[in-house]
């Protein structure tokens, strides 16, 4: 009988995971509020419980004996990861405190500056620059974000974060106007064993990243700061294994560190890493988490030119078809439906319709800054 793997969602951002786990032969069970979903279309067994339900999620687990649990690609899962965690006593990856260290973005800001690690100057509600940035504590993808530039911007801003937090905490900081990197990485023994970089846009939503694209422009200079500093982040936390992904903007030379998690970070983030760099990602994250013993692959540069870009609409209604020019369909590598014809859009600036693996390569007579602009989204309104 095959052992029980619980992944704590089943949408397009864990199909990767989804994939992996059933390659190291689990039974695969998926959670989350979407049956047609496709993840949990993937997975062996769908069970509909909400994955920030702790309390049926631990009822689940006991009931069937899952002692594997993996997050999803959202900041909400760790939270489910940590209770359950607890409640169900398992002793795998990190200790609950450093988890909660590194997901709450205040508290790992403060360890950041305990490291001399650079992040953005943070203001209290009395003593704010501008322009600033206003978010959640606790929240990902871009959500509750709001840039102030005038004190009469501000209580708005205010609400709009807290009501998109848990905690209803937020976070007020320095304005970096600069460009986004991503620099995903994965821990052995402390140690940064395999590692992933990539410049990040975004297009409807400011503060949600809906193109990437690898190689970045960092030099090696940048590349080692990021090293240095996610090993002193191991050392001090003794996190051994898995992965640790940052999101970072760049002042100067000097990348100041956003935020950071050891979840698989989300769109189908595992697959341009797997094809640039010869690794099975999604297979390496699973045995973190579990701290199951396996041969490490050595990365291979392919020397591609990789990225993503995430479909959406721009406006809210139901889904009538996606039409993709020649510019973009030649470099497709992969597609990941989200969405399917006739399903509801309700919050355009967020609801991903379909992710596209992207080589860009393949068509050199493609404009990378006019990329967005090789696709429309047909909605009928509602």
């Amino acid at each position: 009988m095959k052992e029980k793997i619980l992944i704590l969602n089943g949408s397009h951002s864990e199909i990767s995971i989804i994939k992996a786990a059933k390659n190291l032969n689990y039974h695969v069970i998926t959670t989350g509020s979407a049956k047609s979903a496709p993840g949990n279309l993937l997975s062996d067994e769908y069970i509909e419980i909400d994955y920030t339900d702790i309390m049926k999620l631990t009822t689940l687990c006991k009931q069937k004996g899952i002692r594997n649990i993996i997050p999803n690609a959202n900041d909400f899962a760790i939270k489910t990861f940590i209770e359950l965690k607890k409640n169900l006593d398992l002793t795998y990856f990190d200790s609950i405190e450093n988890l909660e260290i590194i997901h709450n973005k205040d508290h790992f800001k403060k360890l950041c500056c305990q490291l001399n690690i650079p992040v953005p100057q943070c203001f209290q509600r009395d003593n704010i620059s501008y322009p600033c940035i206003i978010k959640p504590n606790d929240n990902c993808g871009g959500r509750g974000i709001t840039l102030v530039r005038e004190p009469s911007q501000l209580e708005h801003a205010i609400e709009t974060a807290k009501s998109n937090s848990a905690d209803k905490n937020i976070i007020i900081e320095d304005f970096i106007e600069s460009s986004l990197y991503s620099f995903s990485s994965f821990l052995k023994e402390r140690k940064v064993v395999a590692y992933f970089d990539d410049q990040e846009y975004t297009n409807i939503n400011p503060y949600s990243v809906t193109l990437s694209r690898h190689p970045s422009n960092l030099n090696i200079k940048i590349l080692n700061s990021l090293l240095s500093s996610i090993e002193k982040i191991a050392d001090y936390l003794s996190l051994e294994n898995g992965v640790f992904h940052l999101q970072f903007m760049l002042k100067g030379s000097t990348p100041i560190i956003l935020e950071a998690t050891r979840r698989m970070s989300g769109d189908l983030y595992a697959r341009p890493v797997e094809i640039a760099k010869k690794l099975n990602w999604s297979e390496m994250y699973i045995n973190g988490i579990l701290n199951k013993k396996f041969e490490l692959q050595k990365p291979i540069d392919t020397k591609k030119n990789i990225g993503r870009i995430c479909l959406l609409a721009k406006e809210n209604g139901v889904l009538i078809d996606i039409e993709i020019q020649e510019e973009l369909r030649s470099i497709i590598v992969e597609e990941y439906q989200a969405l399917q014809k006739g399903d509801v859009i309700s919050n355009f600036k967020t609801q991903r319709i379909a992710v596209l693996i992207l080589d860009f390569n393949l068509n050199s007579k493609h404009k990378f800054s006019k990329i967005e602009s090789y696709y429309k989204v047909k909605i009928d309104k509602v």
